[in-house]
């Protein structure tokens, strides 16, 4: 899904349901409070398919939003979202252990053309 379009309806759905909510049909303010982390979710999955945009960076997101659902729907008897740092940080240890290229590139070559 285009950027456009999915912000677009995202604004469309928290208007309807803001004026649904003004009319007195649904309490939009209750529902948006409790799955507000599924946006995170829901863009992080869309940008995983997009080849511009970083792997890594959107499975964070995705874990981070799962982790603040889990704790806004009472999922676990502990919060939920203190495991995000460790899980994060596992995943871009993971990252630079098997990317192609590296982080931080240092040289080592002592064999320079200045040294004569």
């Amino acid at each position: 899904m285009n950027g456009k379009y999915f912000w677009g309806v995202l604004l469309i759905i928290i208007g309807a349901g803001l004026l649904l909510e003004q009319l007195d049909i649904i309490s939009f303010g209750q529902i948006f409070k409790l799955y507000w982390p599924s946006i995170l979710i829901l863009i992080g999955l869309i940008n995983l398919f997009n080849k511009r945009t970083s792997k890594l960076g959107n499975f964070i997101l995705i874990i981070v939003g799962g982790a603040l659902q889990a704790n806004r729907l009472d999922l676990f008897d502990f919060n939920a979202f203190r495991l995000v740092w460790p899980i994060i940080l596992i995943l871009i240890g993971l990252k630079i252990v098997f990317s192609k290229g590296s982080f931080i590139e240092i040289n080592f070559d002592f064999n320079k053309k200045n040294q004569k």
